[in-house]
């Protein structure tokens, strides 16, 4: 009884870092999806990589070649842009690299997991995406 006791307590506390580092992963990422400035989410996500244990995807043929290329050079040209949508804020980098990496038949920039941003106009669930962070209620409006 008393080695089941001492095993139950090494699970929760092994249990409860496993969801201090679930929760303080989901923070960066939530920081990666909010961040505007190219250099911090490249620093962002070199953190994500180091902490999932996850590797970069690597270039290893013309193709990724090509695609990492053209992320640096829309990367160049949203850091001198600096869109703003007609909330007034920021336009996050995937939502307004879209339709340039979908015309150039690459699909949207690689954010791991996580759903690519809707391009403005979409509409999703009944509500029209009117540019801005996805995941703010106020980029959203009702169709009707």
């Amino acid at each position: 009884n008393e080695i089941q006791q001492a095993e139950l307590g090494m699970k929760r506390e092994a249990q409860g870092f496993q969801s201090a580092e679930a929760r303080r992963l989901q923070g960066l990422q939530d920081q990666f999806v909010a961040e505007q400035d190219p250099a911090k989410r490249a620093q962002l996500a070199q953190t994500i990589r180091d902490l999932s244990g996850r590797e970069p995807v690597k270039p290893d043929n013309d193709m990724a070649k090509a695609r990492m290329s053209l992320i640096a050079e829309l990367g160049k040209q949203y850091a001198q842009v600096q869109p703003i949508g007609d909330d007034k804020k920021p336009v996050p980098f995937e939502t307004w690299a879209a339709p340039m990496m979908k015309a150039a038949g690459m699909g949207a920039p690689a954010r791991g997991n996580a759903r690519p941003a809707p391009a403005v106009g979409d509409v999703v669930a009944g509500h029209r995406f009117r540019g801005g962070n996805p995941n703010d209620r106020a980029s959203w409006e009702a169709v009707r």
